[in-house]
C-alpha cells in the first residue's frame, strides 16, 4: 500500500498528538475523497447506460411501428430493459 504521507512540512514545534491528530484527518479525508470520486464515475457510467437503453427502447418503438414485425421490437426492447 502506497504511503500517504508523502509530505515533508510538518512543523517540529507541533507536540505529536497534534501530528497524529492532523494526520487521521488527512487519511479520513483522503478516503472520502476516493470515494467521491468512485462515486462520480458510478454516476457517469449509470447515465450512459439508462440513455442507450432509453434510445434502443424508443428506436424499438419506431421500427417495429415502421415495420410491423414483432420480432424487431421485441429483440430491440429486450436488449434496451436488460
Amino acid at each position: 500500500m502506497q504511503n500517504i504521507y508523502e509530505f515533508s512540512h510538518i512543523d517540529q514545534k507541533l507536540s505529536k498528538e497534534k501530528v497524529k491528530k492532523m494526520k487521521d484527518f488527512y487519511a479520513y479525508y483522503h478516503k472520502k475523497h476516493g470515494y467521491e470520486k468512485l462515486y462520480r464515475s458510478f454516476r457517469r457510467k449509470n447515465f450512459v447506460g439508462n440513455l442507450s437503453a432509453g434510445k434502443l427502447i424508443i428506436s424499438a418503438a419506431v421500427a417495429g411501428g415502421i415495420t410491423l414485425n414483432p420480432a424487431v421490437t421485441a429483440t430491440l426492447t429486450g436488449v434496451g430493459l436488460v
